[in-house]
């Protein structure tokens, strides 16, 4: 089964970077933005246009397939490298021209295959708004209070159980994540500049923390897609001190 997935990857990489390059011509026409579903990690208040099936691929690690059966209504499925399948849906409850541009609830669950099956490790809903005017957009995640993470529990030998694992589910409760991005659009050269933010709550002592914020460049056509940007991850080491790394981040997908 891994190795289908392997070729379907590749097929998707090559099928992407064609569809970029075939389109480096059309940068004098004014689009919207095929992906104005997402900023780089974080959801937006909007879905992807209806019928159209999306093809991405992130840091050539990670693919996902979107499709829009319905107006208000996303499907998708990921899968990456370390054998991690996200399988989810979005649901876009309103959308306008005003300053609320969009707001919809979104739901993945996301399963490890090992051991020749397939184990849920968590599922994750979030809500999510886009506001904003014409050129300057405010997007805002708010993920749920609570996140299911399933793990497989090893048997208490002491008890005089045999060697093994229990099939049962240890549920772990995970305060609230925030994402904030702010994006300027620029239609006439099919142009986004976007920061984007993930603040996380680690506990009673030490409060929110800065985990990750990135910022980049997107240039999209009709049909495709690139994003490049750093990315930097922060940690607290010790109470008021802060270590953070930057790494480049690629991204890249196409519409059909």
């Amino acid at each position: 089964m891994m190795s289908y997935i392997k070729k379907f990857s590749l097929l998707l990489f090559l099928l992407s970077s064609a569809t970029i390059f075939a389109q480096t011509d059309t940068t004098n026409q004014e689009f919207l933005d095929p992906s104005k579903n997402r900023l780089f990690f974080m959801s937006t208040g909007y879905i992807q246009s209806q019928e159209v099936i999306g093809f991405q691929v992130h840091e050539l690690i990670g693919y996902q397939v979107e499709y829009s059966p319905l107006n208000f209504i996303q499907l998708n499925v990921g899968w990456g490298v370390f054998r991690n399948f996200i399988v989810g849906g979005k649901i876009e409850l309103y959308q306008s021209d005003n300053f609320l541009r969009a707001f919809s609830l979104n739901f993945d669950a996301v399963y490890k295959y090992q051991n020749k099956e397939f184990t849920r490790t968590y599922f994750l809903p979030n809500i999510n708004t886009t506001l904003g005017f014409d050129i300057l957009q405010l997007n805002l995640s708010l993920s749920s209070y609570t996140v299911e993470k399933f793990k497989r529990i090893p048997v208490d030998n002491s008890m005089g159980e045999d060697d093994g694992y229990r099939g049962d589910k240890k549920i772990y409760l995970f305060p609230a994540l925030v994402q904030t991005g702010l994006m300027f659009n620029v239609k006439k050269i099919g142009l986004k500049i976007i920061i984007e933010n993930h603040i996380v709550y680690n506990g009673k002592k030490d409060g929110y923390t800065l985990a990750l914020y990135s910022f980049g460049v997107r240039k999209y056509w009709k049909s495709s897609f690139i994003d490049i940007a750093f990315v930097n991850f922060t940690k607290q080491s010790e109470p008021y001190s802060l270590e953070s790394f930057f790494l480049p981040y690629l991204a890249f997908g196409f519409y059909l």
